[in-house]
């Protein structure tokens, strides 16, 4: 199967069957060892749940809880475990909203995915915390005003957004230090990313947040058929958008999403009905992307042990952002 750069819904609608339907299969693997291991904590009504429950209905959260599982197992703590799933079979992780409160995700669940995810921040001391709800629902209002703007201007991205991001939690940064996380997804959350929805509450900041994880996510579905990068992740390099060295695969993703924000974004600024301080904003963003273009590329090309699809996706990537003329 091909990967094309630009987003084509059919593609995004494979990877993510793909996706769901390689995690049900491996929570069905999981459930039949612990339950013949330990048959009390992991009854057979557990056990039925996941195998009744769809390719479809897994998401994000249950791609982390069946990581966070294993870790767990790993530690010999069956019955943190098994507490965890029964908690997701109870209240049916499944039918989670799409923009999902604090409030709907076990505490404990939710504190991991934020620990977890935190570590990949270029600062130990950022902390990361849920929202209250009223905060929630102004970033989901504003978020969704940059989606209807980027359907207008370009229905295709929207679309593979839809289908590849099928959970949104809002978080807030704090700790210790000036710098703040702004939006982070992972390969243990696929589906799931999670955005800064107290800093920023303008739809070009969220907007921006959105289409940058999507990238992600799409690399991650593809990276689920095949390994996109052969580097060792000993070997770090300098990054286009970090302040710290990283190893190859994250430049590689960093590269792509600059990529795919520069197309996007001007796209919107090509066709969509914007006021001049918007229009403003994204030409100032754009400039900023366009000077961080050529730093990423230069290194894959100079260090990157690549498969050929990496390789075709981000010269096809490369070639469409340089096409674009810095505003």
């Amino acid at each position: 199967m091909t990967y094309p750069f630009l987003p084509v819904p059919n593609v995004a609608s494979s990877l993510s069957t793909g996706f769901k339907s390689q995690l049900k299969s491996a929570y069905d693997d999981l459930l039949e060892q612990l339950s013949a291991h330990a048959p009390v904590l992991f009854p057979d009504r557990v056990r039925a749940y996941f195998a009744t429950l769809q390719p479809a209905g897994f998401n994000g959260f249950h791609s982390f809880a069946y990581h966070y599982v294993i870790r767990l197992a790993e530690q010999n703590k069956l019955p943190e475990a098994s507490r965890l799933l029964m908690v997701m079979a109870r209240d049916r992780y499944e039918t989670l909203p799409r923009f999902t409160p604090a409030s709907r995700i076990d505490r404990e669940l939710l504190r991991e995915v934020l620990d977890e995810i935190s570590g990949g921040t270029s600062y130990t001391e950022i902390v990361l915390r849920p929202l209250p709800r009223d905060k929630e629902q102004l970033a989901e209002t504003a978020m969704m005003h940059g989606v209807r703007v980027l359907e207008a201007a370009y229905p295709e991205w929207a679309a593979e957004i839809e289908i590849l991001v099928g959970s949104i939690v809002f978080f807030e940064s704090t700790g210790a230090t000036s710098e703040r996380a702004l939006s982070l997804t992972g390969d243990k959350l696929q589906s799931m990313i999670l955005v800064n929805g107290e800093i920023d509450l303008s739809w070009i900041f969220l907007l921006d947040k959105l289409i940058h994880e999507a990238a992600h996510t799409y690399l991650y579905g593809i990276n689920l058929r095949e390994e996109l990068v052969h580097n060792s992740p000993e070997a770090k390099y300098a990054s286009p958008l970090r302040r710290d060295d990283r190893d190859m695969l994250a430049i590689y993703h960093a590269t792509f999403v600059i990529q795919r924000l520069l197309v996007a974004f001007t796209r919107i600024l090509e066709r969509a009905a914007l006021s001049d301080a918007d229009r403003a904003t994204i030409k100032e963003m754009l400039a900023l992307y366009h000077a961080r273009l050529d730093a990423g590329f230069s290194t894959i090309e100079r260090h990157g042990d690549l498969s050929d699809v990496a390789r075709e996706l981000i010269h096809e990537g490369q070639d469409y952002a340089k096409s674009l003329a810095p505003c």
